[in-house]
């Protein structure tokens, strides 16, 4: 028996749709139409989630790494360094 399948590209486990279809259906106009309604579906849900996973590779890819903060310098006797002239904070 003839069957349609409709998977994303980049994740072959991901089904879309998953149907057996004879001719007998084709023929019948109220089922194709359905048929095609329930097709197209699944190819817009796949363009979908396929353009989800680029964009968030994307803004993974393009996030800035976080800088270590570093604490900020003491004497080995405990005292806070002296600032440098013009040094705020």
């Amino acid at each position: 028996m003839p069957r349609v399948m409709v998977r994303a590209e980049d994740r072959p486990d991901q089904t879309l749709l998953d149907e057996t279809v004879e001719v007998c259906h084709i023929e019948d106009a109220h089922y194709s139409l359905q048929f095609l309604e329930r097709l197209a579906w699944a190819i817009h849900d796949g363009a979908e989630a396929e353009s989800r996973r680029h964009k968030r590779r994307n803004r993974i890819a393009n996030t800035p790494k976080p800088q270590p903060v570093r604490a900020p310098r003491q004497s080995y006797n405990g005292a806070k360094p002296r600032q440098r002239a013009g040094a705020r904070g």
